[in-house]
């Protein structure tokens, strides 16, 4: 807290730098970083084979390497672009142009590209309405 007092003058803005740099101190263990690593590439791996399994579901034929492909490019566009509500429009936009760039008629593309959105928010919903129930059982059990 002491360095980030000095570079800082703003106490919220020192508190969090200071906050953060003391969390970051659980990294200095190689188990935690390996753990952390491992966990990170079967999350991204099971959200491109969801992404795979959509797709495939739509009668798209792609292979794996195409949905990694398709499925990466909103990381580069969210960069260039700015983010709308849920990520509509530039997600949407560059799912549409690797189906295009794959072959996909751009009308089909465009299409599928904000079906498989809903269907991921959809999902998502569902997902995170389980996760409330389950934590609102788990608090009102704990009193």
């Amino acid at each position: 807290y002491r360095l980030a007092g000095k570079i800082f003058k703003k106490p919220f803005i020192s508190r969090k730098i200071g906050e953060f740099l003391a969390s970051m101190q659980i990294l200095k263990s190689a188990k935690v970083i390996l753990f952390s690593a491992i966990s990170s590439v079967l999350i991204w791996l099971s959200a491109y084979l969801a992404f795979f399994l959509i797709v495939r579901s739509i009668g798209f034929n792609l292979n794996f390497s195409e949905i990694i492909f398709i499925f990466s490019l909103p990381l580069l566009f969210s960069v260039l672009f700015v983010q709308g509500i849920a990520g509509l429009g530039t997600l949407e936009g560059s799912w549409a142009a690797g189906f295009a760039l794959l072959g996909i008629a751009k009308e089909t593309a465009v299409a599928s590209s904000f079906a498989i959105h809903a269907l991921v928010l959809f999902l998502l919903i569902v997902l995170a309405a389980f996760g409330f129930i389950c934590l609102r059982k788990s608090f009102f059990s704990s009193q």
